[in-house]
């Protein structure tokens, strides 16, 4: 298949394709998923290995400048396994008390759909969540 955004970055194609079929499921809005798209810079993000176990997990870093000034933080946490997965439980919370900088703390509920293997219930929710935050956080601070 041809990548039709982000030609040169097959992880960020991926990503791209994983909302776009939540579409049939009412799990997202295909204008939603192109626009935050083109908003995305190629080459400010870096590849990274994240080390886990006796391997390495593929991940994104979006370096910030280098003035040393704190910036707003997000951290969520419903992902892949749910709020049910008690291997995660805690982990967001404590990660979230050490920011020294302005954060936000977002955690999907078993009420909201969210406490199921890949939260399909709260797809659309989750999705919302994250891309207005920078709207709601960063853009008010004048950031």
């Amino acid at each position: 298949m041809k990548q039709l955004l982000f030609p040169n970055n097959t992880r960020f194609w991926y990503e791209t394709l994983r909302p776009t079929s939540q579409i049939a499921y009412d799990g997202a809005d295909f204008g939603e998923v192109v626009s935050t798209s083109e908003r995305i810079a190629e080459g400010v993000i870096e590849p990274v290995e994240i080390p886990y176990e006796d391997t390495t997990l593929p991940g994104h870093l979006y370096p910030a400048d280098t003035t040393g000034a704190p910036r707003p933080t997000l951290t969520m946490h419903n992902g892949f396994d749910g709020t049910a997965d008690e291997f995660f439980k805690g982990r967001p919370e404590q990660l979230h008390d050490h920011l020294p900088c302005t954060k936000t703390l977002m955690v999907g509920t078993a009420e909201e759909g969210a406490g199921a293997h890949c939260h399909p219930g709260t797809m659309r929710l989750s999705q919302a969540r994250v891309y207005n935050w920078p709207d709601d956080t960063v853009a008010g601070a004048g950031t």
